[in-house]
């Protein structure tokens, strides 16, 4: 079972399970150092003073956020810049390092809410149904679930039913002891950050889902959109072809083929990546190399772009739904090195990427516990 964060975070659950009353927590507060609600939004605070000059973003709008077993998790906060959004980040218990995963960009409020966007279901769901219950699904991916009907939809706009578990709907969850989180949270509501070292081998690249579906008559393959983001920086002769053809011929040259259950999500075998990119980039009149890696480390991702290059990250989760292997593979485009001041021998280890469906950079911790397997492919 994970860690809880049941009584460290207890005034600010207690005041959500006023919301959720099918979820009952413990409502104890530690000491002098505030709710959670608090120090999850100074620690927000600090980090995005360290990672932004001029200090202009204020963290704000802590979101509770709980994992698929109805525990709580962590928290969203939101940024804010001369009152408009600006990003969000991430702190989940899960990680050692507490930082999941943030975005710094104009328009987003948190991982459902885009405003250059908002004729999305995921948007329109989150602003008229506020009090339901956020569950993180993936490393990636949030739900918003209905807790007195179990439908729920996610930050992709996919909407799902039966989705609260038994445990979920338990009104006997027991609290236990916050001493891990104590470490952890006290330690980084203490500490300012500092980045250490950053990357960003280009301006970003990424086209959304949409925009996919729409060029390939409603096929998506998350290997491939990554391919695209590499072709575009690879390839100066990009914008010859048209998206849709682009597409399909990635596909054709990395063995890609249709869920048998669904035409129209593709896969792409891992082991395909390097070889079939390379036979593109060929046609493109362009040599390239490549090299892959299983369980690849955060060190071969810096140093292929501390030499100007792309990479991709595949990593593998069980779907809790299916009870199956489900994967999603990934553009690298920059990473960053976070230390924690006053922190000893703690650095968190981010990759900037395009996560496959929005049209901005996504900064994720590179070491989530819950990856059942990852795999690299390396361009240069």
């Amino acid at each position: 079972m994970k860690r809880l964060l049941t009584t460290f975070f207890g005034a600010a659950i207690c005041a959500f399970s006023l919301i959720a009353p099918h979820i009952a927590y413990a409502s104890e507060q530690i000491s002098n150092t505030g709710s959670a609600e608090q120090i999850a939004t100074q620690i927000a605070q600090n980090f995005s003073d360290a990672c932004n000059s001029p200090n202009d973003l204020l963290a704000k709008d802590p979101l509770l956020f709980f994992d698929e077993d109805g525990e709580p998790e962590g928290y969203i906060v939101s940024y804010y810049k001369e009152g408009e959004p600006f990003g969000y980040i991430v702190l989940d218990i899960s990680n050692d390092s507490l930082i999941s995963e943030y975005v710094f960009e104009k328009g987003i409020l948190n991982p459902f809410v885009d405003y250059s966007n908002l004729m999305k279901s995921a948007p329109a769901y989150f602003q008229a149904q506020n009090q339901n219950i956020v569950v993180k699904t993936n490393p990636y991916t949030y739900a918003l679930v209905n807790e007195s009907t179990g439908e729920s939809v996610n930050n992709y706009g996919e909407t799902e039913t039966g989705f609260i578990s038994e445990t979920m709907q338990d009104t006997a969850v027991q609290s236990v002891s916050p001493s891990k989180w104590s470490d952890i949270f006290i330690r980084y509501a203490e500490s300012s950050f500092k980045i250490n070292d950053s990357k960003w081998v280009t301006p970003f690249l990424g086209k959304s889902q949409d925009e996919i579906m729409s060029a390939t008559g409603g096929v998506y393959a998350c290997a491939i959109v990554a391919l695209i983001d590499c072709a575009e920086y690879y390839d100066p002769s990009f914008y010859s072809d048209s998206l849709g053809t682009t597409f399909w011929r990635l596909w054709n040259y990395t063995g890609s083929y249709y869920d048998s259950n669904n035409s129209a999500q593709g896969y792409t075998n891992n082991d395909k990546l390097c070889s079939g990119f390379k036979q593109y980039m060929s046609t493109r009149g362009q040599a390239i190399q490549t090299y892959e890696q299983s369980a690849p480390t955060w060190m071969q991702y810096k140093t292929n772009a501390d030499n100007w290059n792309m990479s991709l990250f595949c990593a593998g989760i069980i779907d809790t739904a299916t009870g199956m292997r489900s994967g999603h593979t990934m553009s690298v485009q920059g990473y960053a090195l976070l230390e924690p001041v006053g922190v000893p021998n703690e650095e968190i280890k981010v990759l900037g990427v395009h996560d496959g469906w929005n049209t901005y950079a996504r900064y994720l911790n590179f070491y989530f516990s819950n990856y059942t397997d990852t795999y690299g492919a390396f361009f240069g």
